[in-house]
């Protein structure tokens, strides 16, 4: 059994593995006793090689578990529309993954030819702005537990980086709306007087009553922002609809559910995505779970998709950068640009590239360029500016 498992290793080393083979090493490094072994032979390779990254035993072995269990791989880089080799996949997989490392191999690793020089800018990380009925702004980055303020009838609690209004009285003492606003670089998470939990990506804003009375909950919206909608009554117990206004020219209305919208100013369309529940778009388009309304920024020509990657629509929340489908470098680094509060340069041109992907976006800013591939680009960071050239 271990002449096999160091066969089949080899054979991987060697890239000659066939996807029989794969699976059988795959199997035989699941199977009690062969995890010692598997790790003695990390260690030795990598005494012998000199990593791309470097990395323990342990994380060696997630990684290398992780990489050929792969099917189909989650990378591709692709220009003028050629499909990308599997193999650069397999080797970008462990950075994607988010632990900036890649396993050793006998053969040595593909070039990378994104060139990354001079500086870096760090992940983005939870901070907001909130500014009060009376104008009065708190920067939300470095606030302790406790509570921060109180507006109208609520009570404004930080706990552990998260803020809740506690109402205390359904009737407001005063009419008193807020605002949080996240720069780029930030994201932040937000419990509202009735329950429901919003989530802003960055670069986003959100305005709201600090209690919510009345028939209808009203709240206005600019950027990225998910939403779970809690039920809510009046008090002749009727539903009490929820209704987003985007970028004050088109209105999503709810009763209870889970969505997201996409509303950024510099993207081309507006897209709502449905994971539960059921929203209206400006009282014509009902979208069921699974389903995204895309529509021009004035909000016309809706056109509804089917079958939507909800996965990807909500990774942002989850700490992943996803690029689904063949998204083009320039949303890429649309992206990137809002989570590391960079300002992007294209020094000859937009280049026509497609990408496809996943990275976390705890990586540092050079980590993530790297994680890009091999797409012949050469990055420099220079201060707050990402210089794009071919």
């Amino acid at each position: 059994m271990k002449e096999r498992l160091d066969f089949l290793f080899k054979r991987y080393q060697d890239n000659a593995c066939s996807p029989d083979e794969l699976a059988e090493l795959s199997r035989l490094l699941n199977e009690p006793g062969n995890e010692a072994r598997f790790q003695r032979l990390i260690g030795d390779e990598m005494e012998a090689e000199q990593p791309v990254y470097s990395l323990d035993e342990e994380e060696a072995t997630e990684v290398f578990n992780q990489v050929i269990s792969q099917a189909p791989p989650q990378l591709s880089v692709v220009k003028n529309r050629a499909p990308y080799k599997w193999w650069m996949a397999a080797a970008c997989i462990a950075l994607l993954l988010g632990v900036a490392v890649m396993l050793p191999r006998r053969t040595p690793a593909p070039a990378v030819a994104a060139e990354v020089k001079v500086n870096d800018a760090p992940a983005g990380k939870n901070g907001a702005v909130l500014t009060l009925a009376n104008g009065q702004a708190i920067v939300l980055d470095s606030a302790g537990n406790g509570q921060l303020a109180v507006q109208g009838s609520s009570k404004l609690v930080m706990n552990n980086g998260q803020l809740a209004y506690q109402a205390e009285s359904l009737v407001p003492a005063a009419l008193a709306y807020n605002t949080i606003t996240t720069p780029r670089g930030r994201k932040f998470n937000i419990i509202l007087s009735d329950g429901t939990i919003v989530w802003l990506n960055a670069a986003s804003s959100l305005r709201y009553p600090a209690t919510f009375t009345g028939g209808e909950r009203h709240v206005e919206i600019t950027g990225e922002v998910y939403f779970e909608v809690a039920a809510a009554y009046d008090h002749q117990q009727k539903k009490q609809p929820f209704i987003v206004h985007i970028n004050s020219k088109s209105t999503v209305e709810v009763l209870g559910t889970h969505f997201n919208i996409n509303a950024y100013t510099d993207e081309s369309q507006i897209k709502t995505t449905l994971l539960e529940g059921a929203v209206r778009i400006n009282n014509d388009v009902t979208l069921k779970p699974g389903q995204q309304a895309v529509m021009q920024p004035d909000a016309s020509d809706i056109r509804v998709v089917n079958n939507a990657n909800t996965a990807q629509a909500v990774a942002w929340k989850d700490g992943i950068f996803y690029f689904g489908g063949r998204t083009g470098i320039a949303e890429v680094l649309r992206q990137l640009s809002r989570w590391y509060d960079v300002d992007v340069v294209y020094e000859k041109g937009v280049p026509d590239l497609v990408f496809t992907g996943k990275m976390q976006r705890s990586l540092s800013l050079s980590q993530a360029l790297k994680g890009l591939g091999e797409m012949g680009l050469h990055f420099r960071i220079e201060g707050d500016k990402l210089y794009v050239s071919p």
